[in-house]
């Protein structure tokens, strides 16, 4: 700082000429005070005058232009001071994860499944579900996902609905699997197949008799059969009005009842009941009425009803039966 003595005429006459524009020449001392010596330039005079200086207040007696300047400076200086900051905790963190990854591999490396715990099984066994994951005893946990062996299971067992895979720590593994339920049979291309309640095709076989007691549907034509998945029909057919029967069916009386049905011919459905009724249902409309219908007429009939019936069902308000028919209930015609 340049100090200089000035005469208390000067400092006086600071007060005259203060509002005039200003610049700084040079710092001032007198009497124990420090002063900032001003100048202007004045119709061609140069004036000079002096103010009060407050230690740290410097940029306040800068010129505007270098005031503007020197605080778009301390505003920069301060955004970089907090984007180096930032800078400096986000290499941090990586340092640390970097330092932290070898030992988090090796810690991983140790947890193996050692117990394995498996719910809502009833048609495959446990260790066939397993095999079928990709999984097994002495395996590393799967720790991050098990999207590929939830699919792996899904793929290679066709009685399983849905499955999730979960890991306990340290070293158990659990297998929550639901079951699909084989409802119907039927032929298709010279072999049988079991579908489930949505057409899902669930197991082939060579003879009719592997499946048991499963009851027995004629399809309209299908193109494409594969174990595993859906069913798919011709062209312009997706099946929906055969789920609807089947569901229906299951919560009627006559759950279980029915041996045989025919899909064959959308709007002539013909169904075999209690080995004896041959139950003509037409058309997939009004199919619950005609469900109950035909549950009533054979409560109502049951001793009366011979061998072999035949119930008419197709019109629900002029529903009726045919005692001793004399034919074979369990074929269309």
């Amino acid at each position: 700082m340049n100090l200089e003595k000035v005469n208390k005429a000067e400092i006086a006459k600071a007060t005259v000429e203060r509002e005039k524009p200003s610049g700084v020449s040079t710092f001032v001392k007198k009497e124990e005070k420090t002063y900032v010596r001003r100048y202007a330039m004045t119709q061609g005079r140069r004036r000079v005058w002096l103010e009060n200086f407050k230690p740290g207040d410097e940029i306040a007696i800068m010129f505007p232009s270098t005031r503007k300047y020197k605080q778009e400076e301390e505003a920069n200086d301060s955004e970089r001071r907090q984007k180096a900051k930032i800078l400096i905790a986000c290499l941090v963190i990586a340092l640390v994860l970097l330092l932290l990854y070898p030992l988090a591999r090796f810690a991983m490396s140790q947890l193996v499944i050692s117990e394995v715990m498996i719910e809502g099984n009833s048609i495959y066994t446990a260790d066939e579900l397993l095999i079928a994951s990709g999984l097994g005893l002495g395996d590393r946990l799967p720790m991050f996902s098990t999207d590929d062996a939830e699919e792996k299971l899904l793929s290679g067992m066709p009685y399983v609905k849905s499955c999730s895979i979960s890991v306990k720590l340290p070293n158990v593994l659990t297998l929550e699997v639901e079951e699909e339920r084989a409802v119907v049979c039927t032929e298709l291309f010279g072999e049988y197949y079991a579908l489930s309640n949505d057409m899902k095709v669930l197991e082939r076989a060579d003879a009719l008799e592997s499946f048991g007691n499963l009851l027995y549907i004629e399809l309209p034509f299908a193109k494409r059969a594969v174990v595993g998945e859906k069913l798919v029909f011709e062209e312009g057919e997706n099946g929906n009005y055969i789920r609807n029967f089947l569901e229906l069916l299951s919560k009627s009386e006559l759950d279980g009842r029915v041996g045989k049905v025919y899909f064959d011919k959308k709007f002539d459905i013909v169904a075999s009941v209690d080995g004896k009724f041959r139950v003509l249902f037409g058309s997939p409309s009004e199919m619950d009425m005609k469900i109950a219908a035909t549950a009533k007429m054979i409560e109502e009939n049951a001793d009366r009803c011979g061998e072999s019936s035949i119930i008419d069902v197709r019109v629900v308000d002029i529903a009726g039966i045919v005692l001793d028919a004399g034919i074979d209930p369990n074929v269309r015609e």
